[in-house]
């Protein structure tokens, strides 16, 4: 069995970005934002999709 690919998850995530314009978010690429960041990312799926049951 293989690795997840971590480039290749942020590219395909990227390609999503310009080509559908649909915004996929790893748990990983959301640790490396700023706080601030991180919150306003959080509050904005929480308002699209509820909150989460384990927060």
């Amino acid at each position: 069995m293989r690795d997840p690919d971590e480039r290749g998850a942020h590219r395909l995530a990227a390609r999503m970005w310009h080509t559908e314009g649909a915004v996929v978010l790893r748990p990983e690429s959301i640790a490396r934002l700023d706080p601030l960041d991180r919150d306003y990312v959080r509050a904005i799926a929480a308002k699209l999709y509820g909150p989460r049951e384990d927060r």
